[in-house]
Order: structure tokens, then sequence, then C-alpha cells
């Protein structure tokens, strides 16, 4: 078994004939699907997607807007479409698994043979948020700590992290238009 590269967590199966590509929520990371290579068979590769800022990948900056993002996941799991493929994107993931599709089609490049989609809206249903309310993934980095704190819930060493809050994807999907 090999490392898989800096996009993709986990290892490779060398029996795999297909490949499940798995995009976190928002917030969330490849630990939501650390059990699925067990339930799978050996011809399937689970490959759960790494995004920057989060995990192993924490000390990268976040990308602020979702199409970069996009953009860079195409170039970056490439090399890894030479097998059939399927995307399961949940909540904010289903926004990035419906993306990347689209920009896999827009290069010519292989698309997946099922794209899955759980929790989450058909992208031209997703309603922006108005900036004129303050939503907490709205709020300068100082005041969502602030609200962080208030609430409990979040490990210390999170909270502390400052900076970083704010420039989080998933902070800045709501600005998501469908593109037709």
């Amino acid at each position: 078994m090999v490392d898989m590269n800096l996009w993709i967590a986990g290892t490779t199966k060398p029996k795999a004939k297909a490949r499940l590509f798995c995009f976190p929520f928002g917030g969330g990371g490849t630990q939501t699907y650390r059990t699925w290579p067990q339930q799978f068979p050996a011809e399937i590769e689970v490959c759960p997607v790494r995004l920057p800022g989060r995990e192993g990948r924490s000390n990268e900056p976040c990308f602020q807007e979702v199409i970069p993002l996009i953009q860079a996941l195409a170039t970056g799991l490439s090399p890894y479409l030479d097998l059939p493929f399927a995307f399961f994107g949940h909540s904010m993931g289903t926004l990035l698994a419906f993306e990347l599709t689209r920009e896999l089609r827009r290069r010519g490049e292989p698309l997946p043979l099922c794209l899955m989609i759980s929790s989450g809206k058909a992208p031209h249903r997703i309603i922006p948020s108005p900036s004129s309310k303050t939503s907490p993934h709205e709020l300068p980095d100082s005041a969502l700590i602030e609200k962080l704190r208030y609430y409990g819930g979040t490990p210390k060493v999170t909270v502390s992290r400052t900076g970083t809050h704010g420039t989080h994807p998933s902070n800045h999907a709501s600005r998501y238009r469908h593109r037709s």
C-alpha cells in the first residue's frame, strides 16, 4: 500500500478497480470517513479528500472562494482519475463534488460514474445569506472566536487558533452562486 497525495488521506488498495472520493462537510475532514475503507471490498478504494487548512494541512491557508478550490482539486486529483470513480459529498461536500464534476467536464477529464449527495441542496436552490444579517460565518475572526467560547463545545486549541476561522472555506460557502 502506498500513501496517497496531499489531497487524499489514506492508502491505496492494490486490487482496486474503482475509487470513491469523499468530500467532507463544512469544517469537517477526512476523519469522517476513516472507517469507510473497511466497509468496502478490496476492489473499491475509498479516497477521503483532505482540504487545505484542515487536519494534516492545517498550516496551509484555506481557500476563501469555492471556484479556486475546485480548480486546485481538479489538478490535484487528476492523477487519481485513472480508474472508474464516484463522488460522495456531505453537506458542503455536496457543493464541492458537484462543482468538481463540472470542472472535470470543462477540462475534458474523466467524469464520475455516480455523484452521490447527502444533506445538500441542489446548487440552483442555494440562497446566499443576506449580507445585512450577521450570521456566525460572516463574523470577523475575533467575534466568531468569542461566540465559540460563549457556546462552548469547541476544543480550546481550536478556538485559540486566531486568524483561521474567518478564512475557512466553509465560512464563505454562503457566497456561492450557481453558474449555469
